[in-house]
C-alpha cells in the first residue's frame, strides 16, 4: 500500500492510513468519520479516532 511506504508496518500505521486515504471521501457525503478499528485476534485491535 502505498501509503505505508517509508512507514513500520503496524496496525497501528494502517489504522492512520486507511483513515486518511478515506476521510475527505466521507466528509465529501456529509457525514463524519468516527473511527477506525482492525482486530488481529479477540484481544488485540487498534481504534484510530483521527488526530
Amino acid at each position: 500500500m502505498p501509503f505505508l511506504q517509508g512507514k513500520f508496518t503496524s496496525a497501528e500505521n494502517l489504522a492512520i492510513g486507511i483513515w486518511n486515504e478515506i476521510e475527505a471521501d466521507i466528509q465529501q457525503l456529509g457525514v463524519t468519520l468516527h473511527c477506525i478499528k482492525l482486530i488481529e485476534t479477540r484481544n488485540i485491535y487498534v481504534e484510530y479516532y483521527g488526530q
